[in-house]
């Protein structure tokens, strides 16, 4: 694994990176911004998700929308005492939907401290994240060496397309960069082969992987290895950057469930392991 990736580095020079990240923690200050009283008075943390976006945030067969994601802002709304309401959108329209008030916030915002938008403000990581490859399990990648003069998709906004478009060299790699509005898109241009590969949430990637083994592949994921990974980071939730006592409430709130256990068990239910990794310096 590591030689394939060291002889990718070596052709485009990648310059992803390979650390953790998280969020931005507030200070030990209380805010005095009105955006949690304004919450409060309505009662209601107006919640923006993706659509399709399993298994995090999509609709079920019987038309619910259900994920991970999903039952996080609805327990992190039950801890606040609020009702919650959720509003389906791409992550590219996040920011426009929160500056012109549609939103309170967007759950699960990619976070990496040199990509953070300037005009938000993000919760610590509450999840884990990493950004690998998938691809057809009969096509000829078996790993990242082999993305140069391929057709590659990545979805808009997601920490994929930040990745690779943080590496003018590594994008340059590649034959063509296509970009779409969901996975669920993306997908189905690989199965019709009009791309090589996708890159991917690695949660996601694994949910499609579930359903259909024999169909697709991770690459350099094998029985003894885990996956090559194009940068790894975390989850959080993004907030108008004025918006400092709801992001500390909504912070406090994920602290409680942390610490309860509650975010594990969902981590658990919907991944199969504890992808958790809520923690802040409130």
């Amino acid at each position: 694994m590591k030689k394939a990736l060291s002889a990718l580095l070596a052709v485009c020079a990648i310059g992803f990176s390979m650390g953790g990240c998280s969020g931005v923690s507030s200070s030990s200050s209380s805010p005095t911004d009105p955006s949690w009283n304004t919450v409060r008075t309505k009662d209601t943390l107006v919640v923006g998700v993706e659509e399709n976006f399993e298994p995090l945030s999509f609709y079920d067969k019987d038309g619910n929308l259900t994920g991970f994601a999903v039952e996080s802002a609805r327990e992190v709304a039950q801890e606040l005492g609020v009702a919650v309401e959720f509003k389906t959108l791409s992550p590219s329209k996040a920011q426009q939907a929160l500056n012109n008030d549609e939103i309170d916030c967007f759950w699960s915002s990619y976070s990496k401290p040199t990509q953070q938008s300037e005009s938000s403000n993000l919760t610590f990581g509450y999840m884990k994240s990493n950004q690998v490859v998938f691809a057809l399990a009969d096509g000829p990648l078996n790993n990242l060496a082999d993305l140069k003069g391929q057709r590659v998709g990545v979805k808009a906004g997601s920490g994929g397309q930040q990745a690779v478009e943080a590496s003018t060299a590594f994008k340059s790699c590649l034959k063509q960069l296509g970009t779409y509005q969901d996975y669920a898109q993306a997908k189905s241009s690989l199965d019709s082969k009009k791309i090589s590969a996708v890159i991917m949430d690695e949660v996601s990637a694994e949910y499609y992987l579930k359903q259909a083994p024999k169909q697709y592949r991770i690459l350099g994921q094998t029985e003894s290895d885990p996956a090559e990974t194009l940068e790894t980071g975390n989850y959080s939730v993004a907030f108008r950057k004025a918006d400092e006592s709801l992001t500390v409430k909504v912070q406090e709130a994920l602290n409680e469930l942390s610490g309860d256990g509650t975010i594990s068990k969902l981590s658990k239910k919907w991944f199969g392991t504890d992808l958790s990794a809520a923690s802040s310096t409130l």
